[in-house]
């Protein structure tokens, strides 16, 4: 008897030791850790058949099998209302992308990189082998199908001389003289029939034509006419990186004659034409803000008939253009526009009417919609739509109304591992002025307990935090620190976009001044509100949030640990080796050379000396927007004063690091380095 009751004893032992390690194990698998951003799925390209019943997207999956360090894009396809008929419409083992249904839905055409260089490809909709188009030297930039489905314009770089380059090392074999060595995009138009064939160049070279909108979104810079015998096009007459932002023009071209006529020059930039659907007008983007980056867009009107041009009425955040897209298209009873820009922490689609009438909203604000795509027939809108808690999926809507349908369920299993809390909150900076941002709650937050804190500052400075899926990462991996114990807080400062023109130029000849406060109340609000230990604080950012961030540790010893990631220590040296000439002089209310003294002012290397914060620098090797200079003249600095900086610098990575093992090593070590300096400090 003794002996049962032992045994029965021993098994329960076991029994409950089983249990505990099967609880561990559950829990372990729920916990957010750097490497789950390689579960994340990301949907591009949402395209809605003519008659509405079918789709086309891309998914993009990273790949980390097998020695593989590279993301895989193919094109999905499926049934509108069953989403267990969707299924891979593309096998090649390379990037493929940019599906688009011809307008009378026969043929579907895309881009796949599968021979070198992306490229012009058809397939029927009932199947079959795809079929190669074009074999242009650069690739295929983005392309547009006329309305009569019998021929495809597209934009493809030009080289003044032929180049070689080597993927390996991304230089190229020959000498690189300025100005004179430069590449420009041309417009061509090809058959859509299937076969390789020569595409007949429309543009001259003193034209640069634009591909795509705003920060390589989904909408073409160009447009066919109603009747299919016009394309307008923007272009600029350098091949400079800011004038495509800055300095755009839009002209038409005859098919039939090849003339080339300008429109009237309404403002200094002007882009993005839409045919309407009656051919009379051709809506586009304006802006009178020829030498800020916290440019304002609008909405031109264009008369064919009698070449006036007008602008209709100003949207609520007057065309942030950091985002995209922007101007989508006319309504399909061409009465009035649809237009995408950022909303607080959202973004906001608007109807803007070309006559008279209020600006209505035309989304329902409940997720998080980004890079919409309307149809050719102007009957539908795909698009990705997120939260917070849900990584992104496609959905459609009809244009005429906003129903948002769900499409797809490619990160469903993220599901099982939620991710923390996150809420909206608002505070007073230290002048009144209003300011909003993100907070992020520690999994299984107790109240009344405090909890260290992390300051994630974005870039820009003319972006925002927005409310997408908070596991996507976007240099630090949020989600995992959250799982850590680490309340994060992510404020939208002035400079800010989603609230209004004004609040978007409030840090004109002021970086590190009103922001920094703006940034500074933030921290104090949350502490106030007895979260989180303010001895135990690390603040973090990529680009102006790398600026913010040294500077913030330039000024102050509140935080016990720093992470700038791609950040401006010098904005002298970094003003004429930025890629965006005129970014800093904009900025800084002119060039260094004519008054240095805020340039000098608001460099965070002045500051050295002064700086205590054990900070870890991380930058591209590659990168033209913040030459990797300037994280090693600010490493140096601090070197030689011996301060505690460690600096990681990413070979073949430019402005943001891709490749998914080096992105693993940039989360990772920043996860490593706050939970050594926050959560061991003790």
């Amino acid at each position: 008897m003794k002996l049962a009751k032992q045994n029965l004893a021993n098994y329960f032992f076991i029994f409950c030791l089983l249990s505990i390690n099967l609880f561990s194990e559950e829990t372990e698998e729920k916990i957010w850790r750097t490497e789950d951003v390689f579960q994340i799925k990301n949907i591009s390209n949402v395209d809605i058949s003519p008659d509405g019943k079918e789709v086309l997207y891309a998914v993009t999956t990273p790949q980390v099998e097998d020695g593989a360090n590279h993301y895989l894009t193919q094109i999905w396809r499926g049934k509108v209302d069953d989403p267990k008929s969707h299924y891979q419409f593309t096998t090649d083992n390379t990037y493929s992308s940019s599906a688009r249904w011809s307008p009378d839905g026969k043929t579907i055409a895309f881009i796949s990189a599968r021979t070198g260089y992306p490229q012009l490809y058809l397939i029927p909709p009932n199947g079959g082998e795809a079929v190669q188009i074009t074999e242009v030297p650069h690739g295929v930039n983005s392309f547009r199908w006329s309305p009569d489905s019998q021929k495809i314009a597209f934009v493809s770089a030009v080289y003044n001389t032929p180049k070689e380059k080597d993927e390996k090392s991304l230089l190229c074999d020959e000498v690189m003289v300025f100005p004179d060595n430069r590449m420009g995009s041309s417009l061509h138009i090809v058959n859509a029939k299937a076969s390789i064939q020569e595409p007949e160049v429309l543009t001259a070279k003193e034209y640069f034509c634009l591909g795509i909108g705003d920060f390589g979104t989904d909408i073409e810079a160009f447009d066919f006419s109603f009747d299919g015998k016009n394309i307008a096009f923007t272009y600029t007459r350098d091949n400079l990186l800011e004038s495509q932002w800055k300095k755009p023009q839009i002209a038409i071209i005859n098919l039939e004659s090849k003339e080339i006529k300008k429109l009237p020059k309404l403002a200094p930039s002007q882009g993005i034409p839409k045919y309407s659907p009656d051919g009379k007008f051709i809506a586009f983007l304006k802006s009178d803000a020829n030498s800020v980056y916290s440019i304002e867009q609008h909405i031109g009107l264009y008369s064919i008939e009698d070449e006036s041009c007008r602008v209709l009425q100003k949207t609520p955040d007057e065309g942030a253009f950091l985002i995209g897209p922007s101007i989508m298209g006319w309504t399909e009873d061409g009465k009035s526009i649809l237009f995408m820009e950022p909303s607080r922490t959202k973004y906001a689609i608007w109807k803007v009417p070309v006559n008279d009438g209020p600006i209505t909203r035309f989304d329902d604000n409940k997720k998080l919609y980004s890079f919409p795509l309307l149809s050719y027939n102007r009957k539908w809108i795909g698009l990705g739509a997120q939260s917070i808690t849900e990584a992104k999926e496609a959905f459609c809507t009809p244009a005429s109304e906003f129903k948002p349908i769900q499409l797809t369920s490619v990160n469903e299993h993220l599901k099982e591992k939620p991710v923390a809390e996150t809420i909206v909150i608002r505070w007073k900076s230290y002048d009144d002025t209003e300011i909003e941002g993100l907070l992020t709650y520690p999994k299984d937050y107790e109240e009344g307990k405090t909890y260290p804190l992390l300051v994630n500052i974005h870039g820009g400075p003319m972006s925002m935090f927005d409310e997408g899926y908070l596991g996507q990462g976007r240099g630090y991996p949020l989600a995992a620190m959250a799982d850590a114990g680490f309340f994060i807080l992510r404020p939208n400062p002035r400079g800010s976009c989603g609230y209004g023109l004004e609040f978007r130029k409030a840090n004109h000849n002021d970086w590190g001044g009103r922001d920094y406060e703006d940034i500074m109340s933030g921290v104090d609000h949350v502490i106030e509100k007895g979260l989180v230990d303010e001895n135990h604080m690390g603040v973090m950012g990529w680009s102006y949030g790398g600026y913010m961030t040294a500077w913030i540790v330039s000024q102050t010893d509140r935080f016990a640990a720093a992470s700038m990631g791609a950040g401006l220590s010098n904005l002298i040296s970094l003003s004429n080796t930025t890629d965006l000439r005129s970014f800093m002089s904009d900025y800084l209310g002119g060039e260094f050379w004519k008054d240095p003294k805020l340039y000098l002012e608001r460099s965070a290397i002045m500051y050295s000396d002064k700086v205590n914060t054990p900070l870890l620098i991380q930058h591209g090797l590659l990168d033209d927007r913040v030459p990797v200079s300037q994280s090693i003249e600010f490493y140096n600095a601090l070197h030689k004063l011996n301060k505690p900086v460690t600096l990681a610098i990413y070979p073949r990575s430019q402005h943001g690091v891709v490749e998914p093992k080096l992105r693993i090593d940039e989360l990772q070590r920043n996860f490593d380095w706050f939970v050594k300096h926050l959560k061991n400090k003790d």
